[in-house]
């Protein structure tokens, strides 16, 4: 179906300020993660060896934590100014509050290891349909502006995403099940391989934020 001129000059002012914000949080999320990880790594050293350097270290991770938490809230924000452009973003809302809530349920049942899992298990879901979510809202925006290689980049960033994280939810959810040592060192081979691809997903996922912030910004020059 051929786009209208309406279509091709259409602004979007409000998805542009969004995706800059998520943009940024993902940015943010990167470095506390890789601080707080530095930081368990030093604690495992230093918790040997020197009690100050320990505590020290553990204030710098939870620093880290409290940087996670203002990207999230970043994020958020970023979702809630899109979603004037855009319907996805709006759904992408309701799911981060359903997130918030299998949060709380897995919490709750963390004494109990089969609801627990199965909450845990429906958290991780959630938290990846908000980034489907995002992707697609992605992709309406590209076609809305005839930016077809954005949109095929988005589309099959959501199919990659979709395929890698249902094997690493059956192959977590299948762990310890089995006492056989072939089938643990396959279920602990899927789950190597699923986090090293997610980790590829996830920086792709970041470049098309880039594009696309990018591409919303030449649009409203």
């Amino acid at each position: 179906m051929p786009v209208s001129f309406k279509e091709k000059d259409m602004k979007f002012p409000n998805a542009k300020k969004g995706i800059s914000k998520i943009l940024l949080s993902e940015i943010i999320y990167i470095i506390a993660t890789a601080v707080s990880l530095i930081g368990v790594l030093v604690l495992i050293i230093a918790g040997k060896t020197s009690e100050g350097l320990a505590a020290g270290t553990g204030l710098v991770i939870l620093i880290g934590m409290a940087v996670v938490t203002v990207s999230s809230i970043i994020q958020l924000v970023g979702i809630i100014q899109a979603r004037k452009d855009e319907k996805c973003f709006k759904y992408a809302i309701l799911v981060l509050i359903l997130n918030v809530i299998l949060a709380i349920f897995a919490s709750a049942f963390e004494q109990n290891a089969v609801l627990n899992t199965i909450f845990a298990t429906l958290e991780t879901i959630s938290e990846l349909a908000v980034i489907i979510l995002i992707v697609k809202a992605i992709v309406n925006l590209a076609n809305h502006m005839q930016e077809p290689e954005i949109a095929d980049k988005g589309m099959h960033l959501i199919k990659n995403i979709i395929i890698v994280n249902a094997i690493e939810i059956i192959a977590k959810l299948t762990e310890g099940l089995t006492k056989d040592t072939v089938m643990e060192g396959v279920t602990i081979a899927l789950l190597v391989c699923t986090t090293v691809a997610a980790i590829i997903k996830y920086f792709i996922y970041i470049n098309l934020l880039s594009k696309t912030k990018k591409m919303l910004s030449e649009d409203t020059e």
